[in-house]
Protein backbone atom coordinates (compact mmCIF):
# COMPACT_ATOMS: atom_id res chain seq x y z
CA UNK A 1 0.00 0.00 0.00
CA UNK A 2 1.34 3.21 -1.18
CA UNK A 3 2.27 6.08 1.21
CA UNK A 4 -0.73 8.48 0.60
CA UNK A 5 -3.06 5.30 0.11
CA UNK A 6 -2.12 4.60 4.01
CA UNK A 7 -2.52 8.02 5.24
CA UNK A 8 -6.01 8.06 3.59
CA UNK A 9 -7.30 5.20 5.13
CA UNK A 10 -5.47 5.78 8.97
CA UNK A 11 -6.99 9.49 8.44
CA UNK A 12 -11.15 7.74 8.03
CA UNK A 13 -10.35 5.19 10.26
CA UNK A 14 -12.54 5.55 13.65
CA UNK A 15 -10.75 3.19 15.90
CA UNK A 16 -7.15 4.75 14.96
CA UNK A 17 -8.89 8.05 15.54
CA UNK A 18 -9.93 6.84 18.77
CA UNK A 19 -6.84 5.22 19.62
CA UNK A 20 -4.71 8.96 18.53
CA UNK A 21 -7.65 10.50 21.15
CA UNK A 22 -6.92 8.35 23.94
CA UNK A 23 -3.07 8.69 23.92
CA UNK A 24 -2.34 4.71 24.25
CA UNK A 25 1.52 4.10 23.97
CA UNK A 26 3.08 2.56 20.91
CA UNK A 27 3.54 -0.74 22.85
CA UNK A 28 -0.35 -1.50 23.11
CA UNK A 29 -1.67 -4.41 20.83
CA UNK A 30 -3.40 -2.11 18.37
CA UNK A 31 0.07 -0.37 17.66
CA UNK A 32 1.65 -3.86 17.42
CA UNK A 33 -1.23 -5.12 15.64
CA UNK A 34 -1.17 -2.09 12.79
CA UNK A 35 2.94 -1.98 12.92
CA UNK A 36 2.22 -5.98 11.65
CA UNK A 37 -0.43 -5.12 9.13
CA UNK A 38 2.04 -2.55 7.51
CA UNK A 39 5.43 -3.23 7.40
CA UNK A 40 7.88 -0.34 7.00
CA UNK A 41 5.01 2.15 6.90
CA UNK A 42 5.81 3.18 10.69
CA UNK A 43 7.09 6.93 9.55
CA UNK A 44 3.18 6.99 7.39
CA UNK A 45 1.29 6.02 11.07
CA UNK A 46 3.49 8.70 12.58
CA UNK A 47 2.63 11.01 10.21
CA UNK A 48 -1.08 10.47 10.49
CA UNK A 49 -1.12 10.72 14.08
CA UNK A 50 0.46 14.03 13.85
CA UNK A 51 -2.16 15.20 11.69
CA UNK A 52 -4.69 14.63 14.26
CA UNK A 53 -2.85 15.60 17.05
CA UNK A 54 -2.02 18.87 14.70
CA UNK A 55 -6.10 18.87 13.92
CA UNK A 56 -6.79 18.83 17.80
CA UNK A 57 -4.28 21.31 18.96
CA UNK A 58 -5.60 24.21 16.50
CA UNK A 59 -9.03 22.90 17.79
CA UNK A 60 -8.36 23.51 21.18
CA UNK A 61 -5.78 26.86 20.90
CA UNK A 62 -8.41 28.92 17.95
CA UNK A 63 -11.36 30.52 20.20
CA UNK A 64 -14.42 29.77 18.63
CA UNK A 65 -15.24 32.83 16.29
CA UNK A 66 -12.11 31.82 14.94
CA UNK A 67 -12.88 28.30 13.85
CA UNK A 68 -14.82 29.14 10.67
CA UNK A 69 -12.49 31.21 9.45
CA UNK A 70 -9.39 28.76 10.04
CA UNK A 71 -11.54 26.16 8.08
CA UNK A 72 -12.50 28.74 5.28
CA UNK A 73 -8.74 29.32 4.99
CA UNK A 74 -8.05 25.54 5.33
CA UNK A 75 -9.47 24.92 2.48
CA UNK A 76 -8.40 27.69 0.17
CA UNK A 77 -4.78 26.85 1.45
CA UNK A 78 -5.37 23.29 0.09
CA UNK A 79 -6.89 23.91 -3.49
CA UNK A 80 -3.65 25.99 -3.73
CA UNK A 81 -1.41 23.50 -2.58
CA UNK A 82 -2.47 21.52 -5.43
CA UNK A 83 -2.56 24.67 -8.45
CA UNK A 84 -0.17 27.17 -7.23
CA UNK A 85 3.76 27.36 -7.72
CA UNK A 86 5.94 26.69 -4.96
CA UNK A 87 7.01 29.57 -4.67
CA UNK A 88 4.04 31.35 -3.79
CA UNK A 89 2.22 28.99 -1.69
CA UNK A 90 0.82 30.10 1.86
CA UNK A 91 3.20 29.41 4.93
CA UNK A 92 0.38 31.08 7.06
CA UNK A 93 -0.18 27.82 9.13
CA UNK A 94 1.87 24.46 9.73
CA UNK A 95 2.65 22.39 6.75
CA UNK A 96 1.23 19.32 8.74
CA UNK A 97 -2.23 20.64 9.02
CA UNK A 98 -1.78 21.85 5.73
CA UNK A 99 -1.17 18.23 4.48
CA UNK A 100 -3.74 17.27 6.56
CA UNK A 101 -7.11 18.93 5.06
CA UNK A 102 -5.21 18.04 1.47
CA UNK A 103 -5.89 14.73 2.36
CA UNK A 104 -8.98 14.55 4.04
CA UNK A 105 -10.48 17.06 1.24
CA UNK A 106 -9.02 14.51 -0.88
CA UNK A 107 -11.40 11.85 0.68
CA UNK A 108 -14.55 13.97 0.98
CA UNK A 109 -13.90 14.57 4.57
CA UNK A 110 -14.63 18.28 4.74
CA UNK A 111 -16.98 18.07 7.37
CA UNK A 112 -14.90 15.81 9.26
CA UNK A 113 -12.64 19.08 9.86
CA UNK A 114 -15.82 20.91 10.65
CA UNK A 115 -16.22 18.38 13.46
CA UNK A 116 -12.85 18.64 14.91
CA UNK A 117 -13.13 22.61 15.00
CA UNK A 118 -16.22 22.56 15.81
CA UNK A 119 -15.57 22.79 19.93
CA UNK A 120 -17.34 19.98 21.12
CA UNK A 121 -15.72 18.04 24.21
CA UNK A 122 -15.05 14.69 21.84
CA UNK A 123 -13.78 13.00 25.72
CA UNK A 124 -17.58 12.46 26.57
CA UNK A 125 -20.02 10.78 25.03
CA UNK A 126 -23.31 9.61 26.03
CA UNK A 127 -25.37 6.20 24.61
CA UNK A 128 -29.21 5.22 25.18
CA UNK A 129 -31.36 2.39 24.46
CA UNK A 130 -35.41 2.37 24.47
CA UNK A 131 -37.82 -0.24 25.71
CA UNK A 132 -36.88 -3.48 23.47
CA UNK A 133 -34.02 -2.31 22.00
CA UNK A 134 -30.05 -3.83 22.68
CA UNK A 135 -27.11 -1.78 20.69
CA UNK A 136 -23.75 -2.54 21.31
CA UNK A 137 -21.43 1.11 20.96
CA UNK A 138 -17.85 1.46 20.21
CA UNK A 139 -16.53 4.06 23.43
CA UNK A 140 -14.15 6.74 22.13
CA UNK A 141 -11.61 4.34 23.57
CA UNK A 142 -12.45 1.27 21.16
CA UNK A 143 -13.87 -0.67 23.84
CA UNK A 144 -17.03 -2.85 23.62
CA UNK A 145 -20.44 -2.20 25.65
CA UNK A 146 -23.53 -3.93 24.83
CA UNK A 147 -26.73 -1.93 26.05
CA UNK A 148 -30.02 -3.58 27.61
CA UNK A 149 -33.20 -2.03 26.70
CA UNK A 150 -34.34 1.56 28.28
CA UNK A 151 -30.17 1.55 29.76
CA UNK A 152 -28.26 5.11 29.37
CA UNK A 153 -24.20 4.96 29.19
CA UNK A 154 -22.47 8.34 29.81
CA UNK A 155 -18.68 8.25 29.04
CA UNK A 156 -15.95 10.72 29.80
CA UNK A 157 -12.10 10.41 29.80
CA UNK A 158 -10.05 12.85 32.09
CA UNK A 159 -6.80 13.67 30.48
CA UNK A 160 -5.31 15.26 33.33
CA UNK A 161 -5.76 11.65 36.09
CA UNK A 162 -5.49 9.28 33.23
CA UNK A 163 -8.98 8.28 34.00
CA UNK A 164 -11.99 6.39 31.84
CA UNK A 165 -15.07 6.65 33.59
CA UNK A 166 -18.66 5.34 32.78
CA UNK A 167 -22.16 5.83 34.38
CA UNK A 168 -24.52 3.70 33.67
CA UNK A 169 -27.93 3.20 34.68
CA UNK A 170 -29.67 0.03 33.31
CA UNK A 171 -28.09 -2.94 32.53
CA UNK A 172 -24.70 -3.18 29.94
CA UNK A 173 -22.26 -5.93 28.96
CA UNK A 174 -18.42 -4.38 29.11
CA UNK A 175 -15.33 -5.61 27.06
CA UNK A 176 -12.65 -3.01 27.95
CA UNK A 177 -9.81 -2.55 25.62
CA UNK A 178 -6.52 -1.98 27.99
CA UNK A 179 -4.83 1.42 27.57
CA UNK A 180 -1.77 3.04 28.33
CA UNK A 181 -0.01 6.43 28.16
CA UNK A 182 3.74 7.84 28.47
CA UNK A 183 4.53 9.44 31.36
CA UNK A 184 5.91 13.47 29.83
CA UNK A 185 8.70 13.41 32.58
CA UNK A 186 10.33 9.77 32.01
CA UNK A 187 8.11 8.48 29.07
CA UNK A 188 7.20 4.92 31.48
CA UNK A 189 4.34 3.75 30.44
CA UNK A 190 1.34 3.42 32.37
CA UNK A 191 -2.40 2.35 32.29
CA UNK A 192 -5.59 4.10 31.79
CA UNK A 193 -7.51 3.01 34.37
CA UNK A 194 -11.26 2.47 33.84
CA UNK A 195 -14.23 2.66 35.69
CA UNK A 196 -18.01 2.23 35.82
CA UNK A 197 -20.34 4.03 38.20
CA UNK A 198 -23.28 2.24 39.04
CA UNK A 199 -25.26 4.60 42.17
CA UNK A 200 -23.04 4.06 45.26
CA UNK A 201 -20.97 1.13 43.64
CA UNK A 202 -18.03 1.74 41.36
CA UNK A 203 -16.27 -1.15 39.18
CA UNK A 204 -13.10 -0.75 38.44
CA UNK A 205 -11.81 -3.04 35.79
CA UNK A 206 -8.83 -4.88 36.45
CA UNK A 207 -9.68 -7.46 33.18
CA UNK A 208 -12.02 -7.58 30.66
CA UNK A 209 -15.48 -8.92 30.56
CA UNK A 210 -18.74 -8.52 32.89
CA UNK A 211 -22.11 -7.47 33.19
CA UNK A 212 -23.47 -4.46 35.41
CA UNK A 213 -26.91 -4.18 36.05
CA UNK A 214 -28.49 -1.01 37.76
CA UNK A 215 -32.25 -1.21 38.46
CA UNK A 216 -34.45 0.19 40.89
CA UNK A 217 -33.02 -0.51 44.45
CA UNK A 218 -29.78 -2.78 43.54
CA UNK A 219 -26.59 -2.89 41.44
CA UNK A 220 -25.80 -6.02 40.24
CA UNK A 221 -21.97 -7.02 39.30
CA UNK A 222 -21.36 -10.34 37.45
CA UNK A 223 -17.55 -11.09 36.09
CA UNK A 224 -17.11 -14.08 32.97
CA UNK A 225 -13.40 -13.14 32.74
CA UNK A 226 -10.78 -11.24 33.79
CA UNK A 227 -11.15 -9.30 37.34
CA UNK A 228 -13.06 -6.39 38.51
CA UNK A 229 -12.67 -4.30 42.15
CA UNK A 230 -16.07 -3.14 43.59
CA UNK A 231 -15.53 0.10 46.33
CA UNK A 232 -19.42 0.77 48.18
CA UNK A 233 -19.96 4.02 49.30
CA UNK A 234 -19.21 4.09 53.35
CA UNK A 235 -17.14 0.48 52.96
CA UNK A 236 -13.41 1.10 53.39
CA UNK A 237 -12.21 -2.28 52.03
CA UNK A 238 -13.09 -2.36 48.21
CA UNK A 239 -14.25 -6.41 47.21
CA UNK A 240 -11.89 -8.14 44.09
CA UNK A 241 -14.03 -10.31 41.99
CA UNK A 242 -13.60 -13.53 40.39
CA UNK A 243 -15.09 -15.14 37.34
CA UNK A 244 -18.03 -16.69 37.42
CA UNK A 245 -18.75 -14.62 40.48
CA UNK A 246 -21.96 -12.44 41.57
CA UNK A 247 -22.28 -9.55 43.71
CA UNK A 248 -24.95 -7.45 44.67
CA UNK A 249 -25.37 -4.72 46.71
CA UNK A 250 -28.89 -2.75 47.94
CA UNK A 251 -28.82 0.83 47.06
CA UNK A 252 -30.41 2.08 50.70
CA UNK A 253 -28.79 -0.43 53.39
CA UNK A 254 -25.63 -1.19 51.62
CA UNK A 255 -25.84 -4.89 52.23
CA UNK A 256 -24.03 -7.28 50.12
CA UNK A 257 -24.45 -10.69 48.30
CA UNK A 258 -21.27 -12.73 47.03
CA UNK A 259 -22.07 -15.56 45.58
CA UNK A 260 -20.75 -17.98 42.51
CA UNK A 261 -22.73 -18.22 39.57
CA UNK A 262 -22.68 -19.25 35.53
CA UNK A 263 -21.59 -16.06 34.73
CA UNK A 264 -22.92 -16.74 30.72
CA UNK A 265 -26.55 -17.22 32.31
CA UNK A 266 -26.46 -13.45 33.36
CA UNK A 267 -25.27 -12.11 29.74
CA UNK A 268 -27.61 -14.16 27.54
CA UNK A 269 -29.90 -11.36 26.71
CA UNK A 270 -26.72 -10.02 24.57
CA UNK A 271 -27.87 -12.71 22.13
CA UNK A 272 -31.34 -11.64 22.31
CA UNK A 273 -32.90 -14.18 24.39
CA UNK A 274 -34.73 -13.84 28.61
CA UNK A 275 -33.55 -16.99 30.66
CA UNK A 276 -35.89 -17.14 33.40
CA UNK A 277 -34.98 -20.31 36.00
CA UNK A 278 -37.63 -21.01 38.28
CA UNK A 279 -38.58 -17.35 37.85
CA UNK A 280 -41.78 -15.67 40.22
CA UNK A 281 -43.87 -13.61 38.85
CA UNK A 282 -42.38 -10.59 40.60
CA UNK A 283 -39.49 -11.22 38.99
CA UNK A 284 -41.10 -11.75 35.62
CA UNK A 285 -42.73 -8.56 35.78
CA UNK A 286 -39.72 -6.41 36.78
CA UNK A 287 -37.97 -7.54 33.53
CA UNK A 288 -41.10 -6.83 31.33
CA UNK A 289 -41.57 -3.06 33.41
CA UNK A 290 -37.27 -2.31 33.04
CA UNK A 291 -36.76 -3.92 29.69
CA UNK A 292 -40.17 -3.10 27.65
CA UNK A 293 -42.42 -0.86 29.94
CA UNK A 294 -44.92 -3.41 29.81
CA UNK A 295 -46.96 -4.22 33.21
CA UNK A 296 -48.72 -7.28 33.93
CA UNK A 297 -51.96 -7.37 35.68
CA UNK A 298 -53.46 -10.94 37.45
CA UNK A 299 -57.47 -10.28 38.52
CA UNK A 300 -56.51 -13.39 40.77
CA UNK A 301 -53.49 -12.87 43.05
CA UNK A 302 -53.23 -16.09 43.94
CA UNK A 303 -52.54 -17.41 40.50
CA UNK A 304 -49.88 -15.41 39.82
CA UNK A 305 -48.40 -15.82 43.41
CA UNK A 306 -48.27 -19.74 41.73
CA UNK A 307 -45.84 -19.06 38.77
CA UNK A 308 -42.35 -20.65 38.53
CA UNK A 309 -41.08 -20.13 35.09
CA UNK A 310 -38.48 -21.97 33.24
CA UNK A 311 -37.60 -21.66 30.27
CA UNK A 312 -35.59 -18.92 27.56
CA UNK A 313 -37.84 -17.09 25.32
CA UNK A 314 -36.92 -14.23 22.55
CA UNK A 315 -36.18 -10.70 23.88
CA UNK A 316 -37.72 -9.53 20.58
CA UNK A 317 -41.01 -11.30 20.57
CA UNK A 318 -42.43 -11.10 24.00
CA UNK A 319 -45.83 -12.65 22.77
CA UNK A 320 -44.01 -15.81 23.45
CA UNK A 321 -43.05 -14.90 27.32
CA UNK A 322 -46.63 -13.47 27.57
CA UNK A 323 -48.69 -16.90 26.40
CA UNK A 324 -46.57 -19.19 28.21
CA UNK A 325 -47.45 -17.21 31.39
CA UNK A 326 -50.58 -17.80 30.81
CA UNK A 327 -50.07 -21.12 29.89
CA UNK A 328 -48.63 -21.66 33.38
CA UNK A 329 -50.69 -19.79 35.52
CA UNK A 330 -54.16 -21.34 33.51
CA UNK A 331 -55.20 -17.70 32.83
CA UNK A 332 -56.24 -16.25 29.07
CA UNK A 333 -54.57 -13.07 28.13
CA UNK A 334 -55.46 -9.87 26.77
CA UNK A 335 -53.07 -7.33 26.14
CA UNK A 336 -53.90 -3.34 25.33
CA UNK A 337 -51.27 -1.32 24.29
CA UNK A 338 -48.12 -1.62 27.91
CA UNK A 339 -50.87 -3.40 30.18
CA UNK A 340 -51.37 -7.03 29.87
CA UNK A 341 -54.24 -8.62 31.73
CA UNK A 342 -54.65 -12.16 32.78
CA UNK A 343 -57.94 -13.57 33.76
Amino acid sequence: MSHFSLLEQLLQDEQFIAWVRAGSSEEDVYWQRLSAEHPGQVETIEEAKRCLIELSHWRHALPEDRSNKLRQRVLQNTLSEETAPQSVKTKSIPYIFQRAAAVLLLIGLGGWIAWWLSGVDHNTATYRTSYGEIKVVTLPDSSLVTLNANSTLKYRYNDSENRREVWLTGEGFFDIRKREVRSKSNQRSRSVSFWVHADQVSVQVLGTRFNVKHRGEKTQVVLEEGSVQLSVNEQNKPLLMQPDELVEVQQRSGKLKQQPVEALNYSIWKEGMLRFEGATFDEISRVLVENYGIELRFADPKKSAQIRLRGVFPAENIDLLLEAIANVSHTDMRRQDTVVEFE
